[in-house]
């Protein structure tokens, strides 16, 4: 029979179970493909993705955040790395057009989104912010590794808050090949709430 895996190979299978030929890609990834998804069951301090293959180009992930308590930002470290060699920007407007922008170097993370919390005027139900970010080319030790993020949410709402937006870009001071994602929470003291997801893909 002729069949296609799970490495989206070709294979031509006799009916021993024998392979006449298979079809190996001549490409590093294949389209967009779900690598991984976690949902959180219970409330919990980090997410993380651990055993990232190295076979496509680029990764992308994508996430919905709720936090608890004083959680508003979430911190993204790469190959369980926590020292200071990570770089980051991030431009914000408001829904009255009010943007705002701040910078660090030499944190211990790249700054990935804001997260609402549980208390307060956020104290809404099914209330989560939407992220989203790449780290293209993150096999290549040729070059420092990049991150790109974009997020939509609502602040305070629905009281006095309105819709933002924000963009961002991270570096982290290294070559090595990407194998470990972890997001964690500014707050050390925060976790994030249940059902909170991620989702990585390969590109």
């Amino acid at each position: 029979k002729l069949w296609l895996d799970t490495d989206f190979e070709m294979r031509l299978t006799d009916t021993a179970g024998e392979d006449w030929f298979v079809t190996k890609s001549t490409s590093t990834g294949s389209g967009e493909r779900l690598l991984d998804s976690t949902t959180l069951a219970a409330d919990a301090t980090i997410m993380s993705f651990t055993s990232i293959p190295g076979t496509y180009r680029h990764l992308k992930f994508v996430a919905k955040l709720r936090g608890s308590g004083g959680a508003r930002d979430s911190v993204l470290r790469l190959n369980g790395d926590t020292t200071a060699i990570y770089y980051f920007n991030v431009g914000q407007i408001s829904g009255a057009g009010v943007a705002s922008a701040y910078n660090s170097t030499g944190a211990s993370g790249i700054q990935f989104g804001y997260v609402p919390t549980n208390t307060g005027a956020q104290d809404e139900a099914n209330f989560f912010a939407m992220h989203s970010a790449e780290i293209p080319f993150y096999t290549d030790t040729t070059t420092i590794r990049t991150v790109q993020c974009f997020q939509g949410f609502l602040i305070d709402f629905p009281d006095t808050g309105g819709m933002y937006t924000r963009t961002g870009g991270g570096a982290y001071r290294s070559v090595e090949p990407i194998t470990q994602i972890d997001l964690v929470l500014t707050d050390t003291t925060a976790s994030f709430l249940s059902g909170s997801r991620v989702d990585l893909y390969g590109l």
